[in-house]
Parts: C-alpha cells; sequence; structure tokens
C-alpha cells in the first residue's frame, strides 16, 4: 500500500502525510527518492513488515516470482503483470558495421533483448 498525500483516495485507499507515518506501511515517498535504488533485502523487509509474513517467506516467494518470469522470457512469451506493467523479449535487427582499417562493411548479428512498457496506473503514479 503506496501512501503520499492527506485526505486522497486512490484506489479506495487513503493517503497521508508523511509525517502521519503508520507502522507496516510503504509510502510513496520513501520507494521513489531520485537518485536511490532500492535493493532486493530492503524489497524483501518491507514487504515482510506490510503483509506480516517472515523474510525468508517473503524472499522465497520473489525468487520464485523471479525464476518464473525469466523462465517465461526465455521460452519469447511476455508477462503482463496488472498494475506494473507489461516486459517481453524482442527481436533486434542486425544492423552494418564499418571496418575502419579495410573500409568494408560487414553485417553485425540478430539478437533477442527485452522491453518492458509500463502499465496504465504505474504510468499515471510517476506522472504525477
Amino acid at each position: 500500500m503506496l501512501q503520499e498525500k492527506s485526505g486522497e483516495l486512490i484506489n479506495n485507499e487513503k493517503f497521508y502525510y508523511p509525517f502521519q507515518r503508520k507502522k507496516n506501511t510503504i509510502y510513496l515517498s520513501d520507494v521513489m527518492k531520485k537518485g536511490k535504488k532500492m535493493i532486493k533485502r530492503e524489497f524483501v523487509k518491507q514487504c515482510a513488515a506490510a503483509t506480516n509474513l517472515s523474510q525468508k517467506q517473503v524472499s522465497d516467494v520473489l525468487e520464485y516470482l523471479l525464476e518464473t518470469i525469466t523462465k517465461t522470457l526465455y521460452t519469447k512469451k511476455a508477462v503482463k503483470i496488472f498494475g506494473l506493467g507489461k516486459l517481453k523479449t524482442v527481436q533486434r535487427k542486425s544492423k552494418k558495421h564499418f571496418n575502419i582499417q579495410t573500409g568494408d562493411y560487414y553485417p553485425g548479428r540478430e539478437y533477442t533483448t527485452y522491453k518492458f512498457e509500463p502499465g496504465i496506473d504505474l504510468k499515471k503514479l510517476l506522472l504525477i
């Protein structure tokens, strides 16, 4: 549950100012500080506190989730998580490269990479 502003109702949940902190609540201002990355350990701690599960249980669920997403992407299928977005694989075309020493062009190789398309809820949240 992300909370930031007092009095606003977003997704039927009341939002609070940062100085009105509630226990076991993840605040938007903590998560979205510019230049700060959330590492896995911090993510597990916050999820464990919010869900009343142990950190080991949350870590196991997260590992299984990441493993499942990786396997799904490896089979070239898209992963769509409602509210977050869509993660899919994309085939990139080969490009022409130039060899300076010989003056010849040679083809590069095609490769597969991933692409993330944020969902509508995430776009709205980030554009505020």
